[in-house]
C-alpha cells in the first residue's frame, strides 16, 4: 500500500499482517522476546525490504499536495455553507537521474478545482510535469505550478477548458526561452503550454502570474502582423495568431526582471500588478501598447526603465509612480495617446524621452516631485497636449530640456501652456548649468542642408510671456 508522503498513517493503532496462516502484528502481545519475536523481527525486514525494492523499481509515488482548510472547509461537519474541501493528489516519477520528481498524473481530483504542486517531494525538488499528467482535465479551475520546475512540455495545459487562474514559474518551455524571439518560436510563447497557436488558450482564463523575465511576443494578441504607424516595425506574420482573450489580472512575482519586446501587446487587459518589491524590472519597447481594458496603471518602484512606446494607445485615464530608491528613465512615446487627465512624477524621476505624453489631449495637470531628480526632458514630451495649460518643473538637477518640449514649432506656433514655471533656477543659473546641445535640420527652397543651434535666449523667447524663473 502507498501512502501520500504527508499522510502517513500512524502506528498507534498497529495494523495485522498474517503470513502464511501464522500471526506475525506489530503489537507486543507476546513481549517481542524469544523466537516468536525474532520471526517477528524478520518478518519485519524481509517486508521493508520488499517495500523499498518496490519503491525505487517503479519510482512512482503519490503525495497530497497541500490541506488549505481556508479553501472553503474546515474539516468539520460538512454543510452547504461549510464544504470540506478535499485537495488534489497527484502522482509522480523519478527523473532518469533519480534527483528530483515530475508530476505523472493526477490520482485524487480536487473538489474545487484547486491543483498547487509542490517544490519538493521525499526531499526531492519536483522540476517538472509529463505530457499527459493533465491535459484535457476540465476539473481544473487553479493550477499552481512552482519555481522549481525547470521546463514544461508542449501542450502540457491543452484542453483544459475550465481554467480560470494560472500561476507560472515562467512563460513557454523553460527560463532560458525568455531569450527567443517569440514572434518565431512558440517555445517562447503561453499558447506553447495550450497547444498550436494563441487560439488554443482558453477563453476561461481570468488570471495570469509568471514569476521570470518575459520573451517577447509571449502573449501578443495580433494575428496578421505588427504594423506599428511610421515609427516602428512590421514583422510579417506572428507565428500564434489572432487572440481575443481577455485578461482580468495579469501579475509579475517578485524575479521578473524584464518583459521583452510586444510580450503583451494588443490584448484586452483590465489589471497589471508589477508589485513593490523584488528585483530591478524593466519594461521594453512596445511591450503593453495597443493593449485595452486598462483604466488604472500603477509604476512600482522596482521599475527603473520604461521602454518607447510601452504603453502606446493604451486607454489609461488613471497613471501612477511609486516612489522608491531606482532612478527611473521613461523612454519616448511610452505613454503616447493615453487618456489620463493628470499626472504626478515621482521624485526618482531622472529623465523624460521624446514624445513620452504626444498626442495625450485630455492631459491638463502636470507635478513633478518637490525634490526631482529629473536630468532630462525630451523634445515633444508634451507636444500634442492641448488641455495642458500650467506646468511646474522642481528639479534642481536638470542638465537639458528640449525646445520643442512642449510644441513643434515654439517659434511661430501659439503657446498652449499659460504659464512654464522652473523653480530652481534662475535664468542665468539656467544658461550656465544646462547644456544646450539641439539643433534642427533646415532645408531651404534651394535644396541646402543646415542645422540651427539653440541657447538659452533662444528657449526663453520661444517661450516669452509663459516660462518664469525663480526670483
Amino acid at each position: 500500500m502507498a501512502y501520500p508522503y504527508n499522510n502517513r498513517p500512524t502506528y498507534n493503532t498497529r495494523p495485522n499482517y498474517s503470513f502464511g496462516g501464522g500471526y506475525y502484528g506489530y503489537d507486543n502481545r507476546n513481549g517481542g522476546g524469544g523466537d516468536d519475536g525474532k520471526k517477528r523481527k524478520l518478518w519485519i525486514i524481509i517486508l521493508c525490504a520488499v517495500l523499498a525494492v518496490a519503491i525505487i523499481a517503479g519510482g512512482i509515488v503519490t503525495a497530497i499536495v497541500i490541506h488549505n482548510k481556508n479553501n472553503g472547509g474546515d474539516g468539520g461537519t460538512e454543510t452547504p455553507e461549510n464544504p470540506i474541501i478535499e485537495p488534489a493528489v497527484f502522482g509522480y516519477e523519478l527523473t532518469d537521474g533519480g534527483t528530483g520528481y515530475e508530476v505523472a498524473g493526477i490520482e485524487k481530483a480536487s473538489t474545487d478545482g484547486t491543483y498547487i504542486v509542490p517544490s519538493e517531494v521525499n526531499g526531492l525538488p519536483v522540476t517538472g510535469i509529463k505530457a499527459a499528467a493533465f491535459q484535457n482535465n476540465t476539473n481544473i479551475k487553479k493550477l499552481v505550478l512552482p519555481d522549481s520546475i525547470t521546463s514544461l512540455p508542449a501542450g502540457a495545459l491543452g484542453g483544459c477548458i475550465a481554467l480560470v487562474e494560472l500561476s507560472l514559474p515562467f512563460v513557454g518551455k523553460s527560463r532560458e526561452s525568455a531569450t527567443l524571439d517569440g514572434f518565431e518560436n512558440a517555445e517562447a510563447c503561453l499558447f506553447y503550454l495550450f497547444g498550436e497557436n494563441a487560439a488554443a488558450i482558453p477563453q476561461s482564463l481570468k488570471t495570469l502570474r509568471v514569476n521570470h523575465d518575459v520573451a517577447s511576443f509571449a502573449l501578443y494578441g495580433g494575428g496578421l502582423g505588427v504594423v506599428i504607424s511610421d515609427h516602428g516595425p512590421n514583422y510579417g506574420k506572428y507565428i500564434g495568431g489572432k487572440s481575443d482573450l481577455s485578461i482580468d489580472n495579469l501579475i509579475f512575482g517578485e524575479n521578473v526582471r524584464w518583459i521583452s519586446i510586444y510580450a503583451f501587446a494588443d490584448i484586452k487587459i483590465k489589471h497589471i500588478e508589477f508589485g513593490e518589491t523584488g528585483e530591478a524590472l524593466a519594461i521594453d519597447r512596445y511591450a503593453f501598447a495597443y493593449t485595452k481594458g486598462i483604466d488604472s496603471l500603477t509604476i512600482s518602484a522596482r521599475i527603473f526603465n520604461i521602454g518607447a512606446s510601452a504603453f502606446l494607445e493604451a486607454p489609461i485615464k488613471t497613471l501612477s509612480f511609486s516612489e522608491g530608491e531606482r532612478d527611473l528613465v521613461i523612454g519616448g512615446y511610452a505613454f503616447s495617446d493615453i487618456a489620463i487627465t493628470s499626472v504626478h512624477f515621482p521624485d526618482r524621476l531622472n529623465a523624460l524621452g521624446s514624445y513620452v505624453f504626444y498626442n495625450a489631449a485630455e492631459l491638463k495637470t502636470v507635478t513633478f516631485g518637490a525634490d526631482s531628480l529629473l536630468e532630462s526632458v525630451g523634445a515633444y514630451v508634451f507636444f500634442g497636449c492641448d488641455n495642458l495649460v500650467e506646468l511646474t518643473i522642481t528639479s534642481k538637477d536638470i542638465k537639458s530640456i528640449s525646445i520643442h518640449a512642449f510644441k513643434n514649432n515654439p517659434k511661430e506656433e501659439a503657446n498652449v501652456l499659460t504659464r512654464l514655471s522652473f523653480t530652481k533656477y534662475t535664468f542665468e543659473e539656467a544658461k550656465a548649468k544646462w547644456t544646450w546641445e539641439e539643433e534642427d535640420r533646415i532645408i531651404d527652397e534651394n535644396n541646402v542642408e543646415s542645422y540651427v543651434h539653440y541657447t538659452a535666449d533662444d528657449f526663453a523667447a520661444a517661450y516669452a510671456g509663459v516660462v518664469h524663473w525663480k526670483n
